[in-house]
C-alpha cells in the first residue's frame, strides 16, 4: 500500500497523474479498514480533488456517514478546503450530529482565515457552542486550548475542566488516567489554573514551567515513573497541596517532596502543636496518600462513620509528640507506600495501618523503641516482617488478613511471641 506523501511526490516528479492518483486514493479509502490510514487519504485526497459535485459528495457522505471523529474530521476539512460555501449547510449538520472535540477543532481552524461573511457567521455560532456549551461559559482562547486538549487525550466523554463563573477562566485541570508520558504544554494557555490533576499517567518529568500558574493551589501526581520535580515549587507563593500517588516501595521519596514536606504540608501540623520534626513526617504521609491527618485528644475515640477523613489521624502528648497514628484503609482511601521517615516519630505507641494494600514495609519501622501496638491486619503482605522482632516495647500485632503469609508461619509466629 502505497503511503499518501509517497503518491504526492510521484505526481511533482510527474511519475503519476494527478487523475491516476485521485483515482487510486478513492479505491484506498474504500477498501481500507484502519482508520487512521483511512482519515490520512482522506486527508490527501482533499489537497488534489477535482472541484466538482462527485467529490463534494463523496465528502458529505464521509461527513455524514461516518462515525469515527477522525474520519468526520478529515471530510470536513476537505469539504471547507475545497467547496467552503456550498458545504455550510453540511458542516451544521455535522456539528448538531457528530459533534467530537476533533471536529469541531478542524472547523475553527479551517474557516478561521477565510474571508467570506457566511462562513463566518456559522464559525461564529460555532464559538458560541464551544464558549457557553457548559454549565459556566469559558474564555474563547481557553475553549480552543481546550478542544486541543480533548484531541491529545482522545477525548472519551469525560469532563476534565472546572471554570471560574464570572471570568470564564479554567481554574480546575483533572487529567486522571489519560495514558500520558509528559504534561501536555497546551495547558500553560490556563493561566489562571489553581489545581492540577494527573494521577495514573506515566509522566517522568514534571516541567519547571508549571511554577507559571502564579494561582497554583494544588498539584496531584503519579509517581510510579516519577523521576523529576522543579525546585520551583518549593518557593510557589500559593502552592500549598502536592500529592504522589503509586510510588513504588522501591523507589525513596522525591527529595523536592521531602522538601516540600517540610517546608509547606508540615505547617497546619505544628500549628496543631507538633514539633516540627515529626509535623514533616506527618507532611510526607500527605503527600504520599493525599490525606490530611486529623488531630484527636488522647482520651477521644473517632467515629469512622462521620466520614472517610476520620480514617486518618493522630494523638500527641503535652510535648507535641505524635503517639498515636492511624491510616485505616477503606473502600476508596487505602495507600500502599509507607515511607522509611515514619521511624522519625520516634516516641510512637500505636501504629494501625489495617485496611490497606500494602506489600512491603520499610525496616526503618524497628527503630520505633516506643511501639506497644502494631496493627497490619488485611494489607498485602507477603511474609512476616522482619523488623517485629527489633520492636522491644511491642504488645499486641495483628497481621490476619495478609493472604499471601502462609496460615502455618502465621501460627508458628503467635505461638513464639506468645511464650
Amino acid at each position: 500500500m502505497i503511503a499518501p506523501k509517497e503518491l504526492l511526490a510521484k505526481i511533482q516528479r510527474k511519475e503519476i497523474s494527478r487523475e491516476e492518483a485521485v483515482s487510486l486514493l478513492v479505491s484506498l479509502i474504500e477498501n481500507c479498514d484502519n482508520i487512521l490510514e483511512r482519515a490520512e487519504f482522506l486527508d490527501t485526497l482533499g489537497s488534489i480533488t477535482p472541484k466538482n459535485d462527485r467529490f463534494f459528495k463523496f465528502f458529505e457522505n464521509y461527513l455524514i456517514s461516518e462515525l469515527h471523529p477522525r474520519i468526520n474530521s478529515a471530510a470536513c476539512k476537505a469539504l471547507i478546503h475545497n467547496f467552503p460555501i456550498k458545504s455550510i449547510s453540511a458542516l451544521k449538520w455535522a456539528v448538531k450530529h457528530r459533534y467530537s472535540s476533533r471536529l469541531i477543532k478542524t472547523i475553527l481552524d479551517e474557516i478561521e482565515f477565510i474571508e467570506n461573511e457566511k462562513l463566518k457567521e456559522f464559525r461564529s455560532k460555532v464559538v458560541d457552542r464551544v464558549v457557553g456549551g457548559r454549565k459556566h461559559k469559558i474564555n474563547y482562547e481557553e475553549a480552543k486550548a481546550h478542544l486541543d486538549l480533548h484531541v491529545i487525550v482522545d477525548y472519551d466523554g469525560r469532563s476534565f475542566i472546572s471554570t471560574e463563573p464570572k471570568s470564564g477562566h479554567v481554574i480546575g485541570l483533572d487529567l486522571t488516567n489519560r495514558k500520558l508520558t509528559e504534561v501536555p504544554e497546551i495547558i500553560q494557555t490556563f493561566k489562571n489554573l489553581r489545581h492540577l490533576y494527573l494521577f495514573f499517567n506515566k509522566i517522568a518529568v514534571i516541567p519547571s514551567w508549571v511554577c507559571e500558574f502564579k494561582d497554583l493551589e494544588s498539584l496531584r501526581l503519579d509517581g510510579r515513573v516519577l523521576t523529576s520535580l522543579p525546585e520551583c515549587i518549593l518557593t510557589h507563593e500559593k502552592l500549598e497541596t502536592l500529592g504522589i500517588t503509586c510510588l513504588p516501595n522501591t523507589k525513596p521519596v522525591p527529595e523536592v517532596a521531602l522538601k516540600f514536606a517540610r517546608m509547606k504540608t508540615a505547617k497546619k501540623y505544628i500549628r496543631q502543636g507538633v514539633l516540627p520534626s515529626e509535623a514533616y513526617v506527618l507532611g510526607v504521609l500527605e503527600i504520599l496518600n493525599m490525606y490530611t491527618f486529623k488531630k484527636y485528644n488522647y482520651t477521644e475515640h473517632p467515629n469512622f462513620e462521620t466520614g472517610v477523613v476520620e480514617r486518618f489521624y493522630f494523638t500527641v502528648d503535652n510535648d507535641g509528640h505524635v503517639i498515636q497514628l492511624y491510616m485505616i484503609g477503606g473502600e476508596t482511601t487505602w495507600f500502599e507506600y509507607v515511607p522509611e521517615q515514619i521511624s522519625e516519630i520516634t516516641y510512637l505507641q500505636e501504629l494501625d495501618l489495617s485496611g490497606n494494600l500494602i506489600k512491603v514495609l520499610p525496616d526503618s519501622i524497628g527503630q520505633l523503641k516506643n511501639l506497644k501496638e502494631l496493627n497490619l491486619w488485611n494489607n498485602q503482605l507477603q511474609e512476616i516482617p522482619k523488623f517485629i522482632y527489633k520492636l522491644p516495647a511491642l504488645k499486641e500485632i495483628e497481621l490476619g488478613g495478609n493472604d499471601d503469609i502462609p496460615d502455618k508461619e502465621l501460627r508458628d509466629f503467635y505461638s513464639t511471641i506468645k511464650s
